[in-house]
């Protein structure tokens, strides 16, 4: 099983800062999807974080569009989150992320502050990029149209799905649905590394 997730922050994480630092983010929303080997949806988790002596910058829910009010409303905290997160961790054997190093850095800073004993675990853990492997995927099927080390997930998903039209980061959760969409597609076709 893979696990494609993604997690909304009140900012970027300081990373000069070690992990448990008092200055790191704190997750807004965290969005997972367990998928088989096919991409099929196993299960998938959706959930806003209260904030608890924490507050949501403007310029944070500017880009994620979770307001403070919104997420004050929410009956689930970030370790609560996380535990459910990790419920569903446990039955997956690769993480996925679509800028993948961004966001293991995010769930390895709340795992510092709620759960440190697993923070090495997390580390461990199989993890693949999935905008690496689809630039891979297009530097072979498409040479010379993406350069860089970076990918846009709204360029790859206009280019692999032109009748498809949508704002893929609407929310965390099309977010994740696009990057399933794109991981499974060019894995499928021979992109996975």
């Amino acid at each position: 099983m893979f696990l494609l997730y993604k997690a909304a922050t009140t900012g970027l994480p300081v990373w000069k800062a070690a992990d448990d630092d008092a200055s790191q983010p704190h997750i807004v929303e965290l969005v997972a999807m367990l998928c088989n080997s096919t991409g099929d949806r196993v299960e998938t988790l959706c959930l806003i974080v209260r904030p608890d002596g924490w507050e949501i910058p403007a310029q944070s829910t500017a880009i994620h569009g979770i307001t403070e009010v919104e997420a004050k409303a929410s009956p689930i905290d970030e370790q609560t989150a996380l535990g459910r997160f990790l419920g569903m961790m446990v039955k997956a054997h690769t993480r996925v992320g679509w800028n993948e190093p961004f966001d293991s850095r995010i769930i390895r800073i709340a795992l510092a502050r709620y759960l440190p004993e697993t923070v090495e675990g997390w580390g461990r853990q199989t993890a693949i990029c999935a905008m690496r492997q689809t630039l891979d995927y297009l530097a072979e099927t498409d040479p010379g149209t993406f350069h860089g080390r970076t990918l846009k997930l709204q360029a790859a998903w206009d280019h692999l799905y032109p009748s498809e039209p949508q704002d893929v980061t609407e929310s965390t959760l099309d977010t994740v649905e696009a990057c399933r969409r794109l991981f499974f597609a060019t894995k499928l076709r021979g992109g996975e590394r």
